[in-house]
């Protein structure tokens, strides 16, 4: 099972491929411990148009999330100090309303249930495939909405 959507999204169509999708304009937040895996998403988020930003751990993806104020984080759920699982639950209560995708190599029930409950608008177990990773995005983001919200994060953009 690579890849786990809410369910509530199930309805929407896609080619499966990731090929029609474009992320242009979109800011990727990647939360990962492991540069391998960094680099990994990095490849595949820009050549599909997405602008990216690394963060190292949980404390460092909330930080920068209210910093640079993504418009998705793929959330890496074990890395040190601060779990993905908890950085994304406080992330909600800070406000983010933008898209966080949990990515773990754990693929059991129990959690996915705990990243839908912490937050987390998909799951994807490791190791990561270009075809899963983009689907998640064309299921998350419908293809008349590929434009963002300049408001992803919940935070108000007048002064």
């Amino acid at each position: 099972m690579p890849s786990m959507p809410i369910p509530h999204n199930s309805s929407v169509t896609t080619t499966g491929s990731g090929s029609n999708l474009n992320l242009r304009n979109r800011l990727i937040l990647i939360a990962d411990d492991a540069p391998d895996n960094r680099t990994l998403l990095e490849v595949i988020l820009k050549r599909a148009g997405a602008r990216t930003a690394i963060a190292v751990d949980g404390l460092d993806v909330i930080n920068k999330t209210l910093e640079m104020k993504p418009d998705a984080i793929i959330m890496d759920i074990q890395m040190p100090g601060l779990d993905g699982y908890t950085a994304s639950a406080k992330l909600r209560e800070l406000g983010f309303k933008g898209t966080i995708i949990s990515c773990t190599a754990r693929a059991m029930l129990d959690d996915i249930s705990r990243s839908v409950r912490s937050g987390c608008n998909a799951h994807l177990t490791k190791p990561l495939h270009r075809a899963d990773l983009l689907k998640v995005f064309e299921n998350l983001w419908p293809k008349d909405h590929h434009e963002p919200d300049n408001n992803a994060s919940g935070h108000s953009t007048r002064h």
